[in-house]
């Protein structure tokens, strides 16, 4: 008697399936942080070059101005990062069939 060894069914994705897994299994990947600390040091850089582009010996406010809006550009972009790197692409694929019909709809 031979047993044959049989695969289990491999199930298709669908919205069902990913809709708790949108915020929590892109925070389990992996962290490239090598990118990230790349980003840190090529923002501190934009900043310090922001900084020297406005300082004027007598006038340190108007420059202070430009990096504080700098820094809170950059400020809403980590954060904007964090969200797309937290969301498992999955997610929003197995929502794209809905969003096309309702795109036709609209």
């Amino acid at each position: 008697m031979t047993a044959y060894y049989t695969s289990p069914p491999i199930q298709r994705a669908t919205w069902r399936s990913h809709a708790g897994r949108i915020l929590t299994a892109g925070t389990r990947r992996r962290v490239d942080w090598v990118l990230v600390s790349a980003v840190i040091a090529l923002s501190a850089l934009g900043t310090l070059l922001v900084w020297t582009s406005t300082h004027t010996p007598g006038e340190p406010d108007v420059a202070m101005g430009y990096v504080e809006r700098h820094l809170m550009h950059l400020g809403v972009a980590a954060l904007c990062c964090m969200l797309v790197a937290a969301v498992d692409y999955r997610a929003p694929r197995a929502y794209a069939p809905i969003v096309y019909l309702l795109s036709l709809a609209g």
